[in-house]
């Protein structure tokens, strides 16, 4: 009995295991339908590099692809979402460089960035994926909820 409970889990383990280590194409379009678990996820590919814009779990985000190829997909991504720049002085914005290790904020064009870069050679596994979206969630909240007023 313990031991066909045991191969039972063990079987459950795997199992698991398998589906989250399912490897995911790294074409901005495979990884734009992933997105689309986690919220809103639009292709847009009228610029320069392909992008996803939508949000995950209420963090508005926009994700680039780079060095992208028919035959590769795409080597990286970053996370980016854009505040006013009157949200956060130059003190702050040093503050959370210097002790947030996911994230990094800086201002360009009269506005606050955020941007997170995420590397994708050859394929990606689901849970690393998720893991990356739920990283990026968490940090945008953590920006909002310590340094700015929530929109």
């Amino acid at each position: 009995m313990q031991k066909t409970i045991l191969l039972s889990l063990l079987n459950l383990a795997f199992v698991g295991s398998a589906s989250a280590q399912a490897l995911i194409d790294n074409s901005p379009q495979a990884i734009a339908q992933f997105a689309q678990g986690f919220g809103t996820a639009q292709l847009v590919t009228t610029g320069a590099q392909p992008s996803i814009q939508g949000d995950v779990y209420n963090a508005k985000y926009r994700l680039t692809f780079y060095d992208c190829d028919a035959q590769q997909g795409c080597q990286y991504m970053v996370f980016s979402t854009r505040y006013p720049a009157t949200s956060l002085n130059l003190e702050g914005i040093n503050h959370w460089n210097q002790h947030m290790l996911y994230g990094r904020l800086f201002r360009k064009d009269n506005q606050l960035v955020l941007t997170m870069p995420v590397r994708t050679l050859g394929q990606v596994n689901a849970l690393n994926l998720k893991t990356d979206f739920e990283i990026w969630a968490s940090t945008v909240e953590q920006l909002e909820e310590m340094y700015l007023s929530r929109p």
